[in-house]
């Protein structure tokens, strides 16, 4: 359920950013799936656990859908690899620094949720679409 529901949030994102744009559609999948994170820690039990998980796949799978087009023309081209690596690895610098580790779990997806959102928000105000498009 959880793969499936993430291959359709990419499939669809990108079909609706070919409508609305780019940064709309990452901004919503990024905040998203920062609120689904919450819900999943604080109120995921047996009985919903797989339809949290379905939700988050989908929404989950939406920045990603759109990620390699979106992130690419958000920088210009002398800058470009280190700019998309650093944005697209900022969790995982998180991860490495040990939260899941230092408390429970919980804590380190908290954090995570945090990271999504801030990745979500800053391109929402501060990063057009198609700013440095390479086809021009």
């Amino acid at each position: 359920g959880y793969y499936t529901a993430m291959i359709l949030g990419k499939i669809i994102a990108g079909w609706v950013a070919d409508k609305i744009g780019r940064r709309a559609v990452y901004a919503f999948g990024a905040m998203g799936a920062a609120v689904c994170i919450p819900l999943i820690v604080w109120y995921g039990n047996h009985d919903n656990i797989i339809y949290l998980m379905i939700a988050f796949g989908f929404v989950y799978g939406i920045p990603y859908g759109v990620n390699a087009t979106y992130m690419t023309e958000s920088f210009e081209t002398k800058i470009r690899g280190t700019a998309v690596g650093g944005a697209y690895n900022v969790g995982r610098v998180m991860a490495m620094a040990g939260l899941a580790d230092a408390g429970h779990i919980g804590m380190g997806f908290l954090v995570m949720g945090g990271a999504y959102f801030l990745c979500g928000l800053v391109p929402a105000l501060f990063i057009k679409d198609k700013q440095f498009d390479p086809q021009k």
